[in-house]
Parts: structure tokens; sequence; C-alpha cells
């Protein structure tokens, strides 16, 4: 399965083997050109299955079992991470309207965050003093 997404301001085509990634970025598919491409795997969620049982073991918790649908998801999230910080975008998951960190300009630089989904037309947020969530003023 494949589809092309705006997420954190960039396009991305998004190849999978389950359609659940895909259900669950809906709501940002774009018929854009991609600037970049994800594709997963088997090994990507044996891989994600294996890091969440040394995590688990690590943290004295039973191992839990997760459907490769779900695994896969995580796969992609980390992809669409390691793709993103070379745009200067840190991807972090948080809960609906909270932001995961604060944001702040450094220098001439600037760090943005992109929520997951709940930044869906502004994908990039700051966590000022006050813990509202809002749109990084470029």
């Amino acid at each position: 399965m494949h589809n092309t997404y705006r997420l954190a301001g960039h396009t991305v085509k998004i190849e999978s083997l389950y359609p659940q990634v895909h259900t669950l970025c809906a709501d940002y598919r774009t018929d854009d050109p991609p600037e970049y491409v994800i594709t997963t795997t088997e090994a990507d969620i044996a891989f994600e299955r294996a890091k969440s049982a040394r995590e688990n073991i690590q943290e004295g918790a039973p191992v839990q079992e997760y459907e490769d649908s779900y695994l896969e998801t995580l796969a992609v999230y980390r992809k669409l991470a390691q793709v993103l910080v070379q745009e200067d975008v840190l991807l972090m998951h948080g809960e609906r309207g909270q932001a995961p960190a604060p944001c702040h300009k450094h220098g001439r630089d600037r760090l943005r965050y992109a929520v997951g989904r709940q930044g869906a037309s502004e994908p990039q947020h700051c966590l000022p003093a006050q813990g509202s969530v809002h749109p990084d003023p470029q």
C-alpha cells in the first residue's frame, strides 16, 4: 500500500505492508509529489518487536505482544523522525492538546516540534511558559 501525506510541512510517500498507518494519516493525504519515501519491510517490524521486548525486560515488565500492523506504525514513525531531523524538525509524540516539550529560539536557528496528529493544520508547535500549544511564530 502507498500514499503521500503532508507531515510537518513536508510531503512523504509511505509504502507499507498494512493499511493501519494510512488510516492514521488519512487526514494528511496529498496529491503533491513526495519529497521523501518511507518504505517498511518485515525486518522493520521485527526490529520494533525486538526493541519493545528488550524495553519491557529492562523495565521488569512482562513482554507485550503487538500486532504487526501496529509495529509497522512505529517503524514508519521512527523512519519519519530520522528523515525530518535532517530538516531541523524534531518529531515527538504527545497527547491531544498537549505539547510534549518546550521549544525556543536558539541563536538564529529554531527547533520546530512536529507533534503527531494533533497538529493537522499547524504541525509545528511550541510550548510557551503557560503551557498551551500554539504554532511556532516563524
